[in-house]
């Protein structure tokens, strides 16, 4: 079997190896940053995008956050901790938040 290079091999067919390195490239692009970012810090609805990664920069509440994750809302997550999953939209309630778009 020849070796695959999970950073930038792109699947030409349906096969399950080939949708799971997808997934991990992608993951593995959000978390660095290569789709951009959003520095939020107010308390306005963002919409519009997906995000992948949130890194509080600042203790964060989010009021609304929709995506995989959204038993998260009314929670104060500390500075420093960066969460994952799919999300459409968010709200904060305080603090700041790096929010890192996926593709």
């Amino acid at each position: 079997m020849p070796l695959i290079n999970y950073l930038t091999h792109k699947p030409d067919t349906n096969d399950s190896l080939n949708i799971l390195t997808q997934k991990i490239a992608d993951q593995h692009a959000i978390a660095r940053g290569e789709y951009g970012s959003d520095y939020v810090s107010g308390t306005g609805a963002n919409t519009g995008q997906m995000w992948g990664a949130f890194l509080c920069v600042t203790a964060a509440t989010f009021s609304v956050l929709t995506g995989n994750a959204a038993g998260l809302t009314g929670v104060a997550i500390p500075a420093g901790t960066t969460f994952y999953g799919m999300f459409s939209a968010f709200t904060l309630t305080s603090g700041s938040v790096l929010a890192y778009r996926a593709a």
